[in-house]
């Protein structure tokens, strides 16, 4: 969609029945965490590690330094794991804890602590790699003993008012 000059600087952009105006010739997208990362967007970090790129569909542009997120096509959870598992003691990370029921797998090189989980969501596996200070730190704190799970507690809502 190509905005339209009008007088006095003004640009317009006709959607649908809506026209937005704005000083100016210039639209900023707006931020969306969903957005692939452009290819040289993805933090050095994350490229030397040499993930699975068959089946990768989309690098979320969330990726940052502290986390690695990425969608693949398919439903085979194990043989995405085992390529990320092989990628990540191949760049000399070693597999350090595993929480819940496995969802969430750790890995140490040194002091340098990923946690990893894959997720799948209809037809589409969720690769999350990140530290500590990722946007998952709390998955990150329980798999490396930052944060323990108890067992599940029912609060009622009397003990919510004390």
């Amino acid at each position: 969609m190509k905005p339209s000059r009008v007088g006095g600087g003004l640009c317009v952009w006709l959607t649908g029945a809506v026209i937005l105006g704005a000083p100016g010739c210039t639209r900023k997208a707006q931020p969306d965490s969903t957005a692939p990362a452009a290819p040289g967007d993805v933090p050095k970090r994350w490229s030397a590690l040499r993930l699975p790129a068959d089946g990768l569909t989309n690098v979320l542009a969330r990726t940052d330094a502290h986390g690695y997120y990425a969608d693949y096509a398919g439903s085979d959870a194990a043989g995405l794991w085992s390529k990320v598992t092989a990628a990540l003691n191949a760049a000399g990370y070693k597999a350090a804890c595993s929480v819940l029921d496995g969802n969430v797998r750790g890995f140490a090189k040194g002091g340098d602590k990923l946690a990893a989980k894959v997720d799948s969501l209809g037809g589409t596996l969720v690769l999350s790699i990140f530290d500590e200070q990722g946007s998952q730190g709390l998955l990150h704190g329980v798999c490396f003993g930052k944060y323990t799970l108890g067992p599940p507690k029912v609060i009622k809502p009397s003990d919510m008012h004390q």
